[in-house]
């Protein structure tokens, strides 16, 4: 083989070698993920004294929790599913007088459409914007009587975040999610934030 064709045949196979590189790449950066993540949720406003409500104690934070997955269309767009749990607030107090205790824990599942800004192949920024269908189940006990009800809504969704790619499988992801006005005008409106930790799987 002369020369010039050892170089050709060498180029070929560095093309085809960056190119195969590159789909690969591409197909990390682009395919199905999964991840779960664990944080801390704060509910905005639930420990403000309404009328007639007279609070003593209030706890507004929860350890939060949230599993997705998602698909990217390409590096740079995709979207999100998941189910996310934000805890239990309770609080006690007087209503009118009288005494009373309460606690409320709130899931829901969401759907968001999701940016990324890849700054490096390890280290990327993403935004997601969507909605929150959630469910929200109180318990109440006041004068020596018990009683629970649920609620249930569709509320808008985002959320900020950074991932860190250890491999083209494994990444450690870090998010604030926030979800606007959770509740209804009955029983009061709440924006929620969930700063939350955690490792996304591609495959």
């Amino acid at each position: 083989m002369s020369s010039v064709t050892n170089r050709l045949f060498r180029n070929v196979l560095v093309g085809l070698a960056l190119a195969s590189g590159t789909v690969s790449l591409a197909f990390a950066q682009s395919g199905v993920y999964l991840g779960a993540s664990i944080g801390q949720s704060k509910f905005s406003d639930s420990c403000k004294d309404e009328a007639g409500v007279i609070l003593s104690s209030c706890d507004n934070k929860d350890t939060g929790f949230k599993l997705f997955g998602g698909y990217m269309f390409n590096p740079n767009l995709g979207v999100e599913v998941g189910y996310v749990n934000l805890g239990e607030i309770t609080a006690s107090g007087t209503f009118l007088g009288t005494p009373f205790t309460a606690a409320i824990e709130t899931t829901g599942f969401t759907a968001h459409a999701v940016g990324v800004l890849p700054l490096n192949e390890q280290f990327s920024l993403l935004g997601k914007l969507g909605l929150i269908r959630w469910d929200a189940d109180a318990s109440v006990s006041a004068g020596g009587v018990s009683g629970s009800v649920s609620e249930d809504g569709i509320d808008f969704a985002l959320a900020l975040g950074a991932q860190y790619n250890i491999s083209r499988s494994l990444g450690v992801r870090a998010e604030w999610d926030f979800y606007k006005d959770l509740g209804n005008n009955e029983t009061g409106e709440d924006d929620v934030h969930l700063l939350s930790v955690g490792i996304v799987f591609s495959f």
